[in-house]
């Protein structure tokens, strides 16, 4: 079975944050009940990760106690690692 036009849109606005779905079982709950359609896990995947080119993890929160200026100071000052061809540079 496939998604019709309108499940699909729906589900790729679904998959948009905030809301999300926690897990690929989630999403098949979802649709099973929204629309009727029961789909193979396999099924499932393939149109979310192929053709809607989503995930369905949803962003975790971060630490109300998080100050934010520290974090920005960090990002800025940390070593990133590079990948240019092979070799690592710092």
């Amino acid at each position: 079975m496939s998604l019709s036009p309108n499940s699909l849109e729906a589900l790729d606005k679904r998959l948009q944050p905030p809301q999300g779905f926690e897990n690929y079982e989630d999403i098949q709950v979802w649709l099973e009940e929204t629309y009727g359609v029961k789909l193979y896990y396999s099924t499932l995947h393939g149109i979310v990760h192929t053709r809607l080119k989503a995930n369905p993890k949803v962003v975790r929160p971060q630490s109300a106690n998080r100050d934010e200026s520290k974090a920005i100071d960090f990002e800025k000052t940390s070593l990133t690692v590079k990948s240019d061809g092979g070799s690592l540079s710092f």
